[in-house]
């Protein structure tokens, strides 16, 4: 079962929907609403499908279900690095040897997320005894003749260090998701903006976006582009990995595959 409508993703509205259909508290269903990504439920039987059709209906909400054969997995990205324009297309820059032509009208998905991402490295720190330890030692040393290891000895440890940043993604998907492009916020050159790039890199982020929609007037939006072309507050994105945007992404474009009407 999939929610029918992308611009009708709102968490509040589907926790209840949810909680009522489980018959569990509303925040077992906000924390199934924040995860689910369009796709509300697997593997029902006839009567589980119709009660949460019901649900939805009576929330004002659709669903649509369909076989698990339906369910479209999109291609493994092909990160880009800059975008060129190539007439009424786009070019994609994988590298300084290799390029790709993106038929805009082909796009079905366009599909952004921002979450903090956390990276932790290994980094050896020296340890041993301070200045003002050495100078003790030394003290005891000259007062007793006895030597004194204040400190411990000179030594080299190793320790993990964690370091959390604002990440944005871009996804841009062909029909059937066949294609998929991506483009990594904090490392894209972007040139592409000219004379509208800026020293901020969620500023041109989100500048992208908007050029991106304006070119794919066919395509499906994502909720995180959606709240990023209304201003809406970051903390409401809800993605908390890739993987988020990855299902939401299978979600949108089933939805895409479907026969119109």
């Amino acid at each position: 079962m999939i929610l029918a409508q992308p611009e009708a993703y709102e968490v509040s509205a589907l926790a209840k929907v949810w909680a009522q259909y489980r018959k569990v508290p509303l925040a077992d269903g906000a924390i199934h609403a924040r995860q689910c990504w369009g796709i509300l439920a697997e593997g029902l039987d006839e009567a589980a499908a119709e009660e949460l059709l019901s649900q939805l209906h009576s929330a004002q909400l659709q669903g649509t279900r369909i076989s698990a054969d339906r369910l479209v997995s999109p291609a493994p990205p092909q990160v880009i690095r800059r975008l060129e324009v190539k007439g009424d297309d786009l070019a994609a820059i994988i590298s300084s040897i290799a390029r790709e032509d993106i038929a805009v009208s082909d796009l079905s998905v366009v599909a952004a997320a921002l979450f903090q991402e956390t990276s932790t490295k290994k980094v050896q720190v020296e340890k041993g005894p301070t200045a003002g330890q050495k100078m003790l030692n030394a003290g005891i040393l000259i007062a007793t003749g006895i030597p004194f290891k204040l400190g411990g000895p000179k030594r080299v440890e190793t320790k993990s260090e964690s370091h959390s940043e604002l990440s944005c993604y871009l996804d841009l998907c062909s029909v059937g998701g066949a294609r998929r492009w991506r483009i990594n916020g904090q490392s894209f050159d972007y040139s592409f903006l000219k004379e509208r790039k800026t020293y901020s890199i969620l500023s041109n982020f989100k500048q992208l976006v908007s050029d991106m929609v304006m070119r794919t007037p066919q395509a499906l939006r994502n909720h995180g582009t959606r709240l990023l072309l209304t201003g809406g507050e970051m903390r409401l994105m809800g993605y908390t990995s890739l993987q988020d945007l990855d299902r939401e992404i299978s979600w949108l474009l089933t939805l895409a595959s479907l026969p119109k009407g």
